[in-house]
């Protein structure tokens, strides 16, 4: 199994994407970097609500599964991917046709009964694909709900939580993970929430991310950077308390992340790392347009519907060569989280780090 992930990591194709099943949303975030998207579909989506967006349907995503080469990480992410219906379908199209051994999702975790019937449900029919729930939590209760805009919604994701944290004993193949994010609102309390969160021993792993993209209330982007490095510095001795067998790797892969990072905001303008985008990841939006990076949602490189839902095709066009080509030549530059840990992924310079950090997590695990 370890042979066949290293070699999907280490091939030509693309092997890690980043899909986004929907745009629609129950809820709306000051912060959000696809709140165009999110306004376009819904903002505060309701079940009954009409689609308003063009997204791919089941049908569609199943004759791009059925030509996709054996991918390594599929992200499922959204708007809110647990306002589909059909989610737990496509999660099964993605293990079936091409025989994804990791599958991400991001939730802001509100439809507690939706999430964790589809979370049962897939770890149970596929034991042999892993699957890592990523719980979006930006503060206390009243703090987070007003960055929201839901009612509750702090208690839901709570409720969701320890439901999972319940699941995760009776699955192996199942991992929780917490994304904070650290932006110009949140960032007094910042300190003292991460060390609570840390306390709850919830978590796999736990990352705060700093804000970043066109967002709808730009001054969010107004950070202290010192303090976050300070609160960078609380998560890393953060200690894995479940029994997943792949979370002291996960964690070694955040750790990098956040390491990278750190290096970036020291050498501003400079690309830190070695970027996969356009050649390992891949970007596909709910309405079928196919992008390298978060960063250049802009420079499509084509819609699949125009490439008979064939991925491989599309990236031989002239356009996608292009784009391909301008991140070969780093006319570009972030610090996009996913396109970091891309790098750790794919980048056999990394992985003497990665495995003296798996070797140290699982050592104080044990401890």
């Amino acid at each position: 199994m370890l042979l066949t992930e290293t070699v999907r990591a280490l091939n030509n194709d693309p092997t890690y994407l980043f899909f986004t099943v929907t745009s629609r949303c129950n809820a709306f975030c000051d912060f959000c970097w696809n709140w165009k998207n999110v306004l376009d579909a819904g903002k505060l989506h309701r079940p009954g609500d009409p689609i308003l967006r063009p997204e791919l349907s089941l049908a569609e995503i199943e004759s791009i599964t059925i030509k996709l080469p054996p991918m390594l990480v599929v992200n499922l992410f959204g708007g809110e991917p647990f306002v589909r219906d059909d989610l737990y379908e496509i999660m099964e199209l993605f293990v079936k046709n091409c025989d994804t051994k990791y599958i991400s999702i991001p939730t802001n975790a509100f439809l507690t009964e939706k999430v964790i019937d589809d979370v049962t449900r897939v770890t149970k029919a596929f034991p042999q694909t892993f699957f890592k729930i990523y719980i979006s939590l930006d503060g206390p209760a009243i703090e987070h709900d007003k960055l929201r805009k839901v009612k509750d919604g702090y208690q839901k994701l709570i409720n969701t939580t320890k439901a999972l944290v319940e699941l995760r004993k009776d699955r192996i193949n199942l991992s929780l993970s917490c994304n904070i994010n650290f932006n110009n609102r949140t960032q007094f309390y910042m300190k003292d929430f991460v060390q609570e969160v840390m306390n709850w021993k919830f978590f796999d792993s736990i990352s705060v991310d700093l804000v970043r993209g066109e967002l709808f209330d730009p001054s969010m982007l107004d950070t202290d950077q010192e303090l976050y490095k300070e609160v960078q510095e609380i998560v890393k001795n953060y200690k894995l308390f479940s029994e997943q067998p792949f979370s002291p790797l996960h964690k070694a892969i955040e750790q990098k992340t956040a390491e990278t990072i750190r290096k970036a905001l020291k050498r501003p303008g400079e690309r830190v790392f070695n970027c996969f985008a356009g050649k390992k990841i891949l970007i596909l939006s709910d309405t079928g347009e196919v992008s390298a990076c978060e960063h250049m949602l802009e420079k499509v490189m084509g819609n699949v519907r125009n490439f008979d839902y064939d991925l491989i095709k599309l990236l031989e066009s002239e356009d996608a060569k292009k784009i391909r080509q301008d991140i070969v030549d780093k006319k570009c530059n972030c610090r996009w989280e996913c396109a970091i840990n891309t790098s750790n992924i794919f980048d056999l310079r990394n992985y003497p780090d990665l495995l003296f950090k798996t070797a140290t997590n699982m050592f104080l695990k044990k401890s």
